[in-house]
């Protein structure tokens, strides 16, 4: 038998879940109490959807989003990931090309033009937007993590790239390149949290498959779009 076929996940596990889960601590400590400005920011673009939308919401998500991503490319990827993993660096890299583009096309360019929901593929968008801005953290806590391990927008790359993949479904006029990174990012989260056996491996890939699915599926359709009338 080819030595290959004996390999699993934990086998290209560079970290144990205990200093995956200690690396948040320190980072939270460090950055600390950046996290109720990341709040915040979430609860002021969730009430400019719901109140406002159109580019009124689309930029200032836009700006959120991009801000975020720079903020974990440099403060996660590049100073803390890569003390426990080799692609630190170059996940760095990725997230700060993210937030440039999300920078130039939502907010310079104008193509988040977040609607206030009105179909299915915008209530799921809102879903997932809030899950990622507001709600991550709670799944942290549902499954025992200390509160200073917990995960949080703007500081932690799993919520920002939840909230990316549902502003993408509702800014139906983003570029299709914008899904690389937040989706690749969930399905290698995916597959670590699955090397370390946690319960959520599958929450980060099923959002990622779902999202790219839904958004695919809602192009095939006739084209024709009332959310702004």
């Amino acid at each position: 038998m080819p030595d290959w076929l004996t390999y699993t996940p934990e086998t290209f596990l560079m970290f144990s879940e205990r200093t995956y889960r200690r690396l948040f601590e320190m980072h939270n400590a460090a950055l600390w109490p950046a996290h109720a400005a990341a709040i915040l920011a979430g609860v002021v673009i969730l009430v400019l959807i719901f109140r406002r939308g159109g580019a009124a919401a689309g930029r200032p998500l836009a700006i959120v989003l991009a801000v975020a991503s720079f903020a974990v490319a440099l403060a996660w990827f590049w100073t803390r990931f890569s003390t426990i993993h080799t692609g630190g660096r170059p996940m760095a890299m990725a997230f700060a090309v993210e937030a440039l583009a999300l920078l130039w096309f939502g907010a310079v360019r104008d193509r988040f033009d977040a609607a206030r929901p009105k179909g299915i593929r915008d209530w799921v968008a809102v879903f997932l937007l809030a899950y990622g801005l507001l709600l991550h953290p709670l799944l942290g806590c549902a499954l025992g993590r200390p509160w200073a391990q917990l995960e949080v927008f703007g500081l932690a790359p799993d919520p920002i790239a939840i909230a990316t993949i549902g502003a993408l479904l509702l800014a139906r006029r983003a570029p299709w390149f914008l899904w690389v990174v937040p989706a690749g990012w969930c399905l290698f989260s995916g597959l670590t949290l699955w090397a370390m056996r946690t319960p959520d491996a599958w929450l980060p890939p099923a959002i990622a498959l779902g999202g790219v699915a839904l958004a695919t599926l809602s192009q095939r359709r006739p084209a024709h779009d009332t959310r702004g009338q």
